[in-house]
């Protein structure tokens, strides 16, 4: 295996930990991290005259959903690019791995205490892996043949 590809599949194993670990948090650790970067974002909205505290918070907690399995799934892509040929298989199993992932990371949240798995969660969570397939496959170098 080259070192290329090993570097890639072990990102997408860390990721994945990320993933697991980010959904294993209890409701208020969860809440503590989306509330300390709401708190950020709306600073910057109050400075422009705008006070959302709340709706800022809960735009962090829905964007994270999306942008986690974004990056998953643009990492799984790029790692099985370079392991497979075929650009249809690749996106396949891209799209199939990343997706039970998605939902299974909505089953993991609700086994944590204070959190609970919703279905708008789990669409953006699935919305986030088809972005970042598509983002794989924008970001990936078309392979030429070489005789």
């Amino acid at each position: 295996m080259s070192v290329r590809r090993a570097l890639r599949w072990l990102l997408v194993l860390a990721w994945l930990y990320l993933v697991v670990f980010l959904s294993r948090q209890n409701g208020s650790d969860s809440a503590a991290i989306s509330g300390w970067i709401a708190q950020k974002g709306s600073s910057a909205l109050s400075f422009i005259g705008i006070n959302a505290h709340y709706a800022t918070h809960a735009f962090v907690r829905k964007f994270a959903h999306f942008c986690v399995h974004l990056v998953l799934a643009w990492l799984m892509y790029r790692a099985l690019d370079i392991s497979f040929t075929g650009q249809k298989f690749v996106i396949l199993l891209c799209i199939i791995f990343c997706s039970i992932i998605a939902v299974f990371d909505e089953s993991v949240q609700n086994t944590a205490p204070g959190r609970v798995a919703q279905l708008y969660d789990a669409i953006l969570n699935l919305f986030g892996v088809q972005c970042g397939t598509i983002l794989g496959i924008l970001t990936v170098r078309q392979k030429v043949d070489r005789p």
